[in-house]
Parts: structure tokens; C-alpha cells; sequence
């Protein structure tokens, strides 16, 4: 079989198979912990293995030869109205969200393009006596319009993907105390990588003259394959924390954060801070790891979206941050009273509600102005 082993078709065969390897493990990975993202990554990882293959094959010189050069003409590689809702989907069961049917149309211009390579392929090559698609001798894949409107597309799920973030991190803030545990910071990380790969393309664009030519792009998808292999491998090592890792159970309202009441009256905001003080100090819910406002509005007797709207505007905070005020203020007095001298200073955290050491620091800094560490110093030094 004809392959021409040069600098970038070799560089683009490594990320190749082993971007069908990475996809091969995160599909195994999703059937045996049960793990949707892993699915959806992994599909993700195959999208991008499909994309780079019509340049390791045509630096390998498969365009310069029959039968190949056919072969790539007539099978759909370049799949550009998948990445969008394929990237949604994998954010969305990042949160443990479940998908609207509605959800399928967003795969639809996808299904559109894949019947259109589809019926040109088997047209040109079984039913026109002359080929009448592919006359101009051009893969339309590499169409300028459809390489333009898939970018467009990409950008816009982008987009979905980071005001879906955005509403989960809101929703956390309001609704549990844990939500440092529930962050999911990997997601910001791998779409700022995915805008990356869609910025590089725009750059190679505007600044290369020569971009529509096939071997002017070569350096572009070698920079795209070493992206998209971080994406891999990187996601590959979350899937496997989140399968041996026991997180708190997200438990979510359907409404949205937008659909709490926007105001409560002056007096029964008043009443309601009054409750709230008495059953935190009393009570100490605070020391529970997984308290949610559920389980605060039961306590003190409200609708769990009159407890937020009375901690958002009588206390000017919301839920999450309201808890862990509490939380590091409890710490403040067991410090003072020397309790991490008979205990680790994260035993004391711990006692107070914090879930790991990781977030006990970050929170405390947040609404202390220093590290735990720091703290201690100060007051042994007063």
C-alpha cells in the first residue's frame, strides 16, 4: 500500500492511531463505569481523527494517486457540523445533565452535509455517466463555504457550551455548600483549548495567503492534533478520578436560577434572616459537608426559594458563599482557641464542614484574606 513516510504525514499517523486508541479506551471506559462524557469524548476524539486524516493521507500522497485519490474524494471525512453538538453533549454529561429531545436537531445539518456526500459520491460514481460533482476535480469537503460555515457552527456551540457552564455554576452557588466539590474546572479548560484550535484556524487563515492551498495547512493540523490529544488524554484522566472517586450527589431544582422570585418584602426578608441566624447558630447545619438549601428552607420552615431570595438580598450572598462565611468563621474561633494544636488543622476544617483540603483552603483565603496557614501565624504572633 502506498504511503510516503515524510515529517508531517509520520507526525499526523501518531496523533492518527493513537487518537483511535484514545477513543477505543474512553468508549471502554463509558461501558464499564457507566460513564456518558466518556462516550461522548470519545466520539469527540474520533471526530478529530477524521478530520486530520485527508492531510496524513495526502501528505502520504494518496491525492496523487488512483485509487486512492477517489477514495478520499467520495468518503465524507471532514465532519464539521458534529464537533458543535458532540462538544454540547459531553458538557452536559459532565453535569450529570439529562439531554431535552429537542436536542436532536442540533445533529440534523450534520445529517444533512453526511446524505449530500453521500448521494454525490454514489451519483458521480454509479448513476451520472460523467462525474458532475466532483468535475472540477475538488474534494468538497474543502469547499470554502462549507469549511466557513462549519467554523461558524463550532463557534456558536461554543458559545451553548459556555452560558451552559456559566448557568450550572450559578445554580451551585445557589442551591448546595459543596460546590467547590462540583466545579468541574476542567471544563473551561479543554473549551478554552477547543476556541484555541478555532483561533489558530482563523489566524492561519488571515495571515497565510496561500491557505487554500493543501500543503500550506500542514503545520496547522499538526498544532491541532497536539490540542485535540490533550483534550484525549486529559479528559481520559477525569473520566478515570471521577469513576474511582466518590463526589457529593448533585441534586438540583429544575427551575433555574433565573426563575427565583426576584424580591421579598422588607418584613418578611427580615423575619426570614431572624430564622435563618437562629437554626445556623443553634443548630450548626452548617458543619453538615452536603447541606443543600433544601435542607435549610425544611429547617426553618420556608420554600427553598424564599430562603434564597431572603440569603441573596438580606445577606447579600448566595447560598454557597452564606454556608462557608459560617464555616471559616468557625474555624477563625477553633484556631483562637488553639483546637489545631491538639488536631491536624484540617481535622478542624473538617469538624466545620469543609470536604477536602483543597477547599478549605480556597475558601478560607476568599473570605479571610489569607491561607489557614497564615492565619495561624498571626495569631501566634499576637
Amino acid at each position: 500500500m502506498l504511503f510516503d513516510f515524510g515529517l508531517r504525514s509520520s507526525l499526523l499517523l501518531i496523533f492518527f492511531f493513537h487518537g483511535l486508541v484514545l477513543g477505543g479506551v474512553l468508549w471502554y471506559q463509558a461501558w464499564r463505569h457507566e460513564q456518558t462524557s466518556s462516550r461522548w469524548l470519545a466520539v469527540f476524539v474520533w471526530l478529530c481523527v477524521l478530520y486530520i486524516s485527508p492531510w496524513m493521507l495526502g501528505f502520504a500522497n494518496w491525492y496523487s494517486q488512483q485509487p486512492y485519490r477517489n477514495l478520499l474524494f467520495y468518503l465524507p471525512l471532514q465532519h464539521l457540523f458534529l464537533f458543535g453538538p458532540v462538544l454540547l453533549r459531553y458538557t452536559q454529561s459532565l453535569f450529570e445533565a439529562k439531554s431535552s429531545p429537542w436536542q436532536i436537531l442540533h445533529f440534523l445539518p450534520a445529517l444533512a452535509y453526511l446524505a449530500y456526500s453521500i448521494w454525490v459520491g454514489v451519483a458521480d460514481a454509479w448513476v451520472l455517466d460523467e462525474p458532475y460533482y466532483y468535475a472540477d476535480g475538488r474534494d468538497k469537503d474543502f469547499a470554502r463555504g462549507y469549511q466557513v460555515a462549519g467554523l461558524l457552527h463550532m463557534l456558536f456551540f461554543l458559545g451553548l457550551c459556555i452560558v451552559h457552564y456559566r448557568r450550572y455554576q450559578q445554580r451551585l452557588n445557589q442551591e448546595v455548600s459543596y460546590a467547590e466539590a462540583l466545579r468541574r474546572r476542567w471544563v473551561p479548560r479543554y473549551l478554552a483549548v477547543f476556541f484555541v484550535m478555532q483561533v489558530l484556524r482563523l489566524g492561519f487563515l488571515l495571515t497565510l495567503p496561500t491557505w487554500h492551498r493543501f500543503g500550506d495547512q500542514g503545520w496547522y493540523l499538526i498544532l491541532f492534533s497536539i490540542l485535540f490529544y490533550y483534550i484525549a488524554m486529559r479528559g481520559y484522566t477525569q473520566s478515570v478520578a471521577s469513576a474511582v472517586t466518590t463526589q457529593p450527589p448533585l441534586q438540583l431544582p429544575k427551575a433555574p436560577v433565573s426563575d427565583l422570585p426576584p424580591m421579598v418584602t422588607e418584613d418578611d426578608r427580615e423575619v426570614g434572616m431572624e430564622r435563618i441566624r437562629q437554626v445556623m447558630d443553634q443548630q450548626r447545619l452548617y458543619e453538615d459537608p452536603q447541606l443543600t438549601l433544601s435542607r435549610l428552607a425544611e429547617a426553618v420552615d420556608m420554600s427553598p426559594h424564599e430562603t434564597s431570595a431572603t440569603i441573596n438580598q438580606g445577606f447579600a450572598v448566595n447560598f454557597n458563599d452564606f454556608v462557608n462565611r459560617y464555616r471559616v468563621e468557625a474555624v477563625r474561633r477553633a484556631i483562637e482557641r488553639g483546637d489545631h494544636k491538639q488536631h491536624t488543622l484540617l481535622s478542624v476544617a473538617l469538624d466545620q464542614g469543609f470536604n477536602s483540603k483543597s477547599t478549605f483552603n480556597r475558601v478560607f483565603k476568599k473570605h479571610a484574606g489569607m491561607t489557614p496557614a497564615e492565619y495561624v501565624r498571626q495569631q501566634a504572633s499576637e
